[in-house]
């Protein structure tokens, strides 16, 4: 995956894309020089790189994307993204990051504005199409759903499930064993329906 230099002419830019169930959306991206990135900043300072974006520099959105077991940037020349995985996924955590912010004044997973990192297409372990999503303590991953489901990024409900796992670490870091885990993945399925309140189904 390629790192990039940022010029004092790059900066943010509005990008679209079509999203998993269909509808068109648009995108926080960011410019760099003749490409778009899927990345949300406010700003990127001018000369610095990102280098690997599991770590990149703070108060950025990123979605990238797997292939094996290395880690790319979604890059496009004209600002629309035909990914749809990748698309609901960038989408979806802008409408979850906001919610956090307005409803409980906590910026991002950290609460200090941190990265927040979406990585679509991720395999299950024989390289097949997984049929789940993870937070793994750095990423939200996202499956592309196997036999059983549509892509998992699609699904509002279940980034943001995946979204407070990351916010449950950082807070109460509750142990993911026994009951402690009933209780982080019970508050996790709370705040999926919080954020996706059209129903209460998750």
């Amino acid at each position: 995956s390629p790192k990039y230099q940022f010029a004092p002419s790059d900066g943010p830019a509005g990008g679209t894309g079509v999203g998993v169930g269909g509808q068109e959306v648009n995108l926080d991206t960011y410019n760099v020089g003749s490409e778009f990135l899927l990345l949300d900043a406010p700003t990127a300072e001018a000369g610095s790189g990102f280098g690997d974006p599991v770590v990149g520099n703070a108060r950025l959105r990123w979605t990238l994307q797997q292939k094996g077991q290395e880690l790319f940037y979604l890059v496009s020349a004209d600002n629309n993204y035909n990914d749809p995985a990748a698309v609901s996924a960038h989408h979806n955590m802008s409408i979850i990051y906001d919610y956090f912010i307005a409803s409980h004044g906590r910026d991002g997973i950290n609460g200090i504005g941190g990265n927040m990192i979406s990585v679509v297409h991720v395999p299950d372990d024989d390289g097949g199409s997984l049929a789940n999503a993870f937070w793994n303590g750095k990423y939200m991953g996202y499956g592309d759903g196997g036999d059983y489901f549509a892509p998992l990024s699609g699904a509002l409900d279940v980034a943001a499930h995946e979204m407070t796992h990351g916010i449950i670490e950082k807070t109460a870091g509750l142990e993911y064993r026994f009951q402690s885990c009933a209780l982080n993945e019970s508050i996790a399925d709370i705040f999926g329906a919080m954020v996706d309140d059209d129903d209460w189904l998750i």
